[in-house]
């Protein structure tokens, strides 16, 4: 479990902005995405900031990659996530993720498990 793990969510005009803190694993995802689903037809823009986030396991990462793509094609208004601050790249590189584009998964999952170590430190 998530250490610490806290999700504050504010709307502004046509966007949802989210703001993370603690450590990203599979129960922190698993919150997020609750947190996340009863705006996803309220907002076609969701802005999460990555700031505050202490460490980000590829676990969680996937979880909500995956979970994210349900939320999408169940939603007749939210059209993407965008993510910022310091841990953005890992977060929109795992939501990107694509096993063709860069060799097969195996080689893609060990360049994504190399930067989010690169974020943990």
């Amino acid at each position: 479990m998530a250490t610490g793990f806290s999700i504050s969510v504010i709307s502004r005009n046509r966007c949802l902005f989210v703001q993370i803190q603690g450590g990203f694993d599979g129960s922190a995802a698993q919150q997020l995405l609750y947190a996340l689903k009863p705006y996803v037809d309220q907002f076609q823009v969701i802005i999460v900031d990555t700031d505050r986030i202490s460490h980000v396991d590829v676990f969680g990462l996937n979880v909500f990659r995956y979970n994210l793509e349900t939320l999408q094609s169940t939603s007749k208004q939210f059209r993407f996530i965008r993510f910022t601050g310091s841990k953005a790249s890992v977060f929109q590189a795992a939501i990107l993720f694509q096993n063709h584009l860069t060799g097969g998964e195996s080689h893609a999952c060990k360049k994504l498990d190399e930067q989010t170590r690169h974020y943990d430190r």
